[in-house]
């Protein structure tokens, strides 16, 4: 027996080493998850960009397919949270460990490609050893976010166009699949054109002509259905415009310096209302202004690109959204990997040199994939996140560096472990200490587990760099609440409906609190208030339900049904609000009966 298992791994030796790598990639991955849930906000959906996601798809499984609105979002990645809520009751801890495995296949998948059009086992492993060991995919893959889509939808089109041969299906194939990639990220349109170009150049207008109507048969009925929905052209998303221009004017920085609160709402609130006055798209204002920024300024046509470079080239994380660098590097596995990221893009850079000196033509979709990305953040706005999409491109370039430095292990592991030790002191000796926009992520995530204390202390924290005062006022003001200390609370709500004023939440909380603890001589305050939040935003479930109790409270059964029915449509897992549905409906054909009397 023994005799046999060693003549098996040493028969199939590269097949163990391959899954051995695998393994220990699928354990850190495991050991990250372990760390991560430690901390207090990786049970919640917390953030700019997170919570929306996570408010989309809770909408999906009530059965509200489009927005009232057009979404920020390419729409695609919604539905597919939705599908793992519906599998595992909307548990995010599920979600995070789901999608780490689907990293973990993506990469292994695509591992297995690059060994089968290069031939080359080293190559292979080399690869999967860069993307098993690269920790800062960990957090992208493991939060609600829709780059935690894009490796297995890029391993599934990398697999069609490498495999497709003369097969004008598989091009289609791969088509579709670039299309499912555009619709969960817009910048991946970059990388369809780019393999559209490719074929045209290569006169292969068969394949072309496969590939783009693969692309189209997902993304017109789509686009289609939006808007016939809305009544007007909608795209896959609504937002480009503004990245666009948040990376193109005159404070751009070439990253998302703009940060959640009034400093993002307040260009899009001008914009918004110069769009509704000229009676012309938010888009179009905003594509006027990049124009206008460089036609008076025509030398950041080439001083943005270069900043742009640097954080793209950077082994750093640029933040987007809700990914402050130091949540990203708190556990363990994130700050003891940290110099990975460095050797990667010094490896790409050198696999970038042996390509174009030994003319690996191999390799093209990968570079298409690596290169269209990095057009797509030139031109708009560079973070950590975004830069997934381009990754099995430069953990490609990458493992080529390695493979023509040569055998010698200090090439293929001592750059990288020289690289992490360094910049892993300087991480692990407190280089990201956490931030205003951490401890903002941090408070909430107490506010929802009821620990008001430590809560406080962070949102006050909070309160003091970052500048979003409804988000703190409401919160703040909610924790006074609970204590018992209504003058605070009030006090609270009524500077988040001033200094915050296109927010619904102030004036409902403030509404509310009139309604429950002042209902005497406030009454009419209250719904005032209550109406106004409404007008901001129309699905406030406990907006609606407050509405039908005064109703009932005056005897309009009728209209306090037609309420709390409203309530129910947004909330339909409160069943207190069907209750009272069919309560004022028994109680207004009570009424109607005595009437007739």
């Amino acid at each position: 027996m023994k005799e046999w298992f060693r003549a098996h791994i040493k028969l199939h030796k590269d097949t163990w080493i391959f899954w051995m790598i695998a393994a220990a990639g699928l354990l850190l991955r495991f050991e990250y998850l372990r760390e991560f849930s430690g901390e207090i906000y990786c049970r919640f959906a917390i953030g700019a960009d997170i919570q929306e996601y996570h408010e989309r798809a809770l909408e999906i499984l009530n059965g509200k397919f489009f927005p009232d609105e057009p979404e920020i979002h390419a729409p695609l990645y919604s539905f597919v949270l939705a599908l793992f809520y519906l599998l595992s009751g909307t548990s995010v801890i599920f979600v995070r460990v789901f999608q780490l495995l689907l990293n973990w296949c993506a990469y292994t998948a695509i591992a297995g490609i690059v060994g089968k059009i290069s031939g080359s086992i080293r190559l292979r492993n080399i690869f999967l050893v860069l993307a098993m060991f690269t920790p800062v995919l960990f957090f992208h893959q493991a939060e609600l976010l829709s780059e935690s889509m894009l490796a297995p939808l890029t391993a599934g089109c990398l697999y069609m166009l490498y495999s497709a041969g003369k097969n004008r299906r598989r091009y289609a194939g791969a088509g579709m699949t670039a299309g499912a990639l555009i619709l969960t990220h817009g910048l991946m349109v970059f990388f369809a054109a780019g393999e559209a170009v490719y074929f045209l150049c290569r006169k292969q207008w068969k394949n072309c002509g496969a590939f783009i109507a693969g692309c189209m048969l997902l993304i017109v009925p789509v686009m289609a259905a939006k808007s016939i929905y809305y009544g007007k052209f909608t795209g896959i998303q609504n937002n480009s415009g503004y990245n666009l221009w948040i990376g193109n004017n005159p404070d751009a920085t070439g990253g998302c310096y703009l940060r959640p609160g009034r400093s993002w709402q307040t260009p899009l609130n001008h914009t918004r209302a110069e769009a509704a006055g000229r009676g012309v798209s938010e888009n179009r204002v905003f594509a006027e202004k990049v124009l206008d920024f460089y036609r008076h300024e025509p030398a950041q046509l080439v001083i943005l690109p270069l900043k742009k470079m640097t954080l793209l080239l950077s082994p750093a994380e640029p933040v987007a959204g809700a990914d402050p660098e130091c949540l990203i590097r708190r556990t363990m596995v994130q700050k003891l990997g940290a110099g990975m990221m460095a050797a990667v893009v010094l490896l790409a850079i050198c696999g970038i040199f042996f390509a174009v000196k030994k003319r690996e033509k191999l390799y093209i979709h990968f570079y298409l994939l690596a290169g269209s990305c990095a057009a797509g953040l030139l031109l708009t706005v560079v973070s950590g996140r975004y830069r997934q999409g381009m990754m099995p491109g430069v953990l490609l370039l990458a493992a080529l560096g390695a493979y023509y430095l040569g055998k010698a292990v200090w090439a293929v592991a001592g750059i990288p472990a020289a690289a992490g030790t360094v910049v892993a002191l300087l991480y692990t000796c407190g280089a990201f200490p956490c931030n205003g926009e951490a401890a903002s992520i941090i408070g909430e995530a107490y506010f929802r587990i009821k620990e008001f204390e430590r809560a406080e202390d962070c949102l006050i924290f909070a309160e003091k760099h970052v500048d979003h005062p409804g988000r703190f006022h409401n919160m703040l003001g909610a924790i006074a609440e609970e204590k018992g200390d209504i003058d605070t609370a009030a006090a609270r709500y009524t500077r988040a409906v001033l200094e915050a004023p296109d927010e619904s939440n102030g004036f409902l909380n403030l509404g509310h609190l009139l309604f429950y603890h002042f209902p005497a001589g406030h009454r009419d305050e209250a719904l005032e208030l209550i109406r106004k939040a409404l007008v901001r935003k129309a699905d406030l479930p406990s907006a609606y339900d407050m509405l039908g109790q005064h109703l009932a409270q005056n005897g309009d059964f009728s209209g306090a049904s037609e309420q709390f029915e409203k309530a129910f449509y947004y909330a339909p897992d409160n069943e207190l609000y069907k209750k009272k549905v069919e309560m004022c409906r028994k109680l207004a054909a009570e009424k109607r009966v005595k009437n007739a009397f």
